[in-house]
Formats: structure tokens, sequence, C-alpha cells
């Protein structure tokens, strides 16, 4: 089977054309999919690109919401309260993990301006990699079979 997609222009007249997938509609099944992947490549940097950073923040959120709304389903639509049933199912005490996840997914993808102070950023971004190492963690010591076969499907 071949895959393609329609892009169009904004050009006067506009103006359509069939092209060739791009790999991330072929090779994942869902966007679940793909944002697993993406950070478990960003997972084994030790730090990340400023850009990648961001883009790791919010897709660690997108991941972290799409499994806990399936895990927690009655929590659905409330990430702080998805994030506490998760860490009470996992860990007896573990405030400080669980507040730098929350911090991270928060602070750069729904807060209201990014942090400017170099200082600030750069620590965080330091931590990029760890975090994200405390986000599948987290997925694995709640689900682990899930975990493990998703790791099989991206590698």
């Amino acid at each position: 089977a071949k895959f393609y997609v329609i892009e169009t222009d904004n050009e006067s007249p506009r103006t359509s054309g069939f092209i060739n997938a791009t790999s991330a509609l072929k090779d994942y099944h869902s966007e679940y999919h793909y944002i697993f992947s993406k950070l478990y490549k960003f997972k084994s940097q030790e730090t990340l690109k400023t850009d990648d950073h961001f883009l790791a923040a919010n897709l660690s959120r997108k991941l972290l919401e799409a499994f806990l709304s399936f895990k927690f389903p009655k929590s659905r639509g409330n990430f702080a309260e998805l994030l506490n049933h998760a860490f009470k199912a996992c860990y007896k005490s573990d405030d400080e993990r669980k507040e730098k996840i929350y911090k991270f997914v928060n602070q750069y993808s729904h807060y209201g301006l990014i942090e400017t102070n170099e200082e600030i950023a750069e620590s965080t971004i330091g931590e990029s990699s760890s975090i994200i190492s405390d986000v599948f963690d987290l997925i694995k010591k709640l689900d682990e079979e899930h975990f493990n076969e998703m790791s099989h499907v991206v590698t």
C-alpha cells in the first residue's frame, strides 16, 4: 500500500496535489505511538537542544494525559489529580519527583510565557532527559507490559 497526503498552498488561485505521506503518518498507528517514540528518543540524550526541550515538555504532558486518562478514567480532565493517582499507586512518597514532572509539563507546555531567565531555563533544560526518564518510569510502574511492548514497537 502507498500513503499520500494532499498538499495545498495559499496562493491565488489555490492549488493542491498528492504527495507521498511522511514517515510520521506511515510508521505510527496513532498519535500516542508517535509521541511515545519521540520521547523515547529524547530520553537517551544527555541534554536536549532548547527547541527539543520545549517540545519534550509538551509531548510529556500529552503522553501522560493520554496514558493516565486511560488508566484512571474517573479523573479524566484533571491532570493534577491524574498525576496524584499515579504517584499514590507507584510510590509511598515521592513528592519531589511528582513536582518536577508537574512543573516541567506545565511550565513549558501550558504556562503563559516561556521562562527567559537563562539560569532557570538552563537548569530545567539540563534536567529534561532525567524528567523524561521519570515519566517513562511512572508509566512502567503502572503498566510494565504496556511499557515494554511500546518500547519494543518504537525501537
